[in-house]
Formats: structure tokens, C-alpha cells, sequence
């Protein structure tokens, strides 16, 4: 099973797309933390949030370690979430050690034994923004498929955080590639299956017709459902 399978495999509450409220939110987040990390995209995980005046907020992690890391992007005004205003994808460094975008930030966090990262832009707008970030303690070029895996996951975050946060204004901030998450709810209803099913069909169908996922769940947004040509595409279960 490779990393996009993961991501796409797992266990997202069927009713996540409609997130409302802190309890769900933190329910989310926990589920976006595990899921990165058995997509092996990392060993240590943490959304981080910006917030306007701009303090550094760790929203949720997996242990102590990535919200240091977070408190040094702060306080050395480095790293991912700092430039996370000014992103909107994937981010990733191989060697964070040499990395000349954050000169005194990623030495710092390689003494703590931080060797590369990928970090995925939720949201930004005006001087708040939010970001997935996955940590790894051994050097590693991300490949495409990593930063699939890593989109994937974080449309779930996206997602939540433009609930509980207000959906009018949260919705505008969220950027295009999120529409997978709106389109996996459109199919949910449509084909009667869960989150990890609608995002099999997704995939399958982006494989299939060779666009990128974010395109083809765009298309399925704007008609409101799978288009035309594959409306009868049956929905791929799991193997019991």
C-alpha cells in the first residue's frame, strides 16, 4: 500500500465534512496527526496556526518536541508557518540544517535531531494562516506521491477549521486543492458510501482519466456530482 492509499484509507469519521464545534475539531486534528504519520510522510506531526498580531499557536501535536519547533519558528520569525502567508501548496526541505530560507531556524531544530520536512498550507487570510507540518528525523526527498498524501490529509484539516472557525469566512480562505474535501461530500451523498470510499473514487477516477485529484474534484463540485461520462461508476470498497 503506498502513501496515497493510506491517506485515502484513513479512518475519517463519516460525517467529518460536516465538522462543528472545538470537540470535533480536536477529533479531527488527532485523526489528521495519526493519519500522517502512517502514511509515512514524517515522525513527528502538528497543525500549527498563526493568529492575527501574530503569535504562533500549536493547535494540536504529537508530543512535545514539534510544539518547541513551533515556538522557535516564533521566536526566530522561521520557518514553514512564517512563510505560510506567502505559500499556498507543499513545502518541503530535505536538509532543514542548509536550508537558506531559514538560516537560523533549521540549525536550530537539527540539533534536536530534525532532518527534513513537508509542510502543507491550510488556510491564510490577512496575518492568520494555519499549516499541516510532518517532521522526520532522517534525510528523505518527497516524492509526488508524498505530496499527494500530504494534500490529501490536510483537506481534512482544511475542512474542519473552516467550520468550527465560521463557514462563510473560512470557506473563501480555503485554497482550491481543498475542493477534494467538498467533492468527497458531494459523492458521499451521491453514491451512498463513506469518506474513505468517496476518496477511493476519487483517486481511482483521476488515475483513470489522468488528471490531477484536485482538478477532477473541482469538476465533480461544480456539477454537483460525478461527471456525465462516468455517473454509473460504482464506489470500491474496502476488502473485508
Amino acid at each position: 500500500m503506498n502513501r496515497i492509499d493510506r491517506a485515502e484509507g484513513a479512518p475519517w469519521p463519516p460525517d467529518q465534512a460536516r465538522t462543528d464545534g472545538a470537540a470535533e475539531l480536536e477529533t479531527t486534528l488527532r485523526q489528521v496527526i495519526a493519519a500522517a504519520v502512517d502514511a509515512e510522510l514524517g515522525d513527528h506531526v502538528s497543525v500549527s496556526e498563526r493568529v492575527p498580531g501574530g503569535e504562533m499557536k500549536t493547535t494540536a501535536s504529537s508530543g512535545e518536541l514539534v510544539a518547541l519547533i513551533d515556538k522557535s519558528q516564533h521566536r526566530l520569525w522561521e520557518g514553514p508557518c512564517i512563510d505560510g502567508v506567502y505559500f499556498r501548496d507543499v513545502l518541503t526541505s530535505s536538509a532543514v540544517a542548509t536550508d537558506p530560507r531559514w538560516p537560523r531556524w533549521g540549525p536550530e531544530i537539527a540539533e534536536w535531531g530534525i532532518t527534513s520536512l513537508i509542510s502543507v498550507h491550510l488556510f491564510a487570510d490577512q496575518d492568520a494562516m494555519a499549516a499541516l507540518n510532518v517532521y522526520s528525523d532522517r534525510p528523505r526527498d518527497y516524492s509526488e506521491d508524498d505530496r499527494e498524501a500530504a494534500r490529501l490529509i490536510a483537506a481534512h484539516a482544511s475542512i474542519a477549521f473552516a467550520h468550527v472557525r465560521g463557514p462563510t469566512h473560512w470557506w473563501k480562505a480555503i485554497d482550491a486543492r481543498h475542493s477534494i474535501g467538498q467533492a468527497e461530500g458531494i459523492l458521499m451523498n451521491e453514491l451512498g458510501v463513506r469518506a474513505i470510499e468517496a476518496f477511493g473514487v476519487l483517486r481511482r477516477l483521476s488515475r483513470e482519466r489522468n488528471v490531477r485529484l484536485h482538478v477532477l474534484a473541482a469538476e465533480v463540485v461544480r456539477n454537483g456530482g460525478l461527471p456525465p461520462p462516468v455517473r454509473s461508476v460504482p464506489a470500491s470498497r474496502p476488502a473485508s
